[in-house]
């Protein structure tokens, strides 16, 4: 295979693209590997990649993803599964909070303090 094409097999955007067709098709056994996946791709949600990492406080959607992949592993049927609408929002706005956590720890020092 090309070089190219190993580097889009690997991409954030193919694991998105996976994860967006699943979860607007509504199959929730394909979505939560997808879902899965997608996170494990970026490392914004840590290695592995694990819903403990996402921040719920004051953000229901992202609670009631949480619940709605928990509920899933316990062999309970969630009555209300997330729509993709809901479920992309939440992993946007966890993953750019997490990149910009990261992004500030990283930052070196000022250089001079004056």
């Amino acid at each position: 295979m090309s070089q190219a094409r190993n580097r889009w097999l690997a991409s954030d955007a193919l694991a998105w693209r996976k994860l967006a067709m699943a979860a607007r098709k509504g199959e929730w056994r394909r979505t939560i590997p997808a879902l899965y996946a997608w996170m494990d791709r970026g490392g914004d949600f840590g290695r592995p990649a694990r819903f403990e990492n996402i921040d719920a406080t004051g953000d229901q959607d992202a609670a009631s993803l949480i619940a709605a992949v928990e509920s899933n592993y316990a062999g309970d049927d969630a009555r209300r599964r997330p729509r993709w609408k809901e479920i992309g929002a939440v992993l946007r706005r966890s993953a750019n909070r997490a990149r910009t956590k990261r992004k500030d720890e990283t930052l070196p020092g000022p250089l001079n303090r004056y």
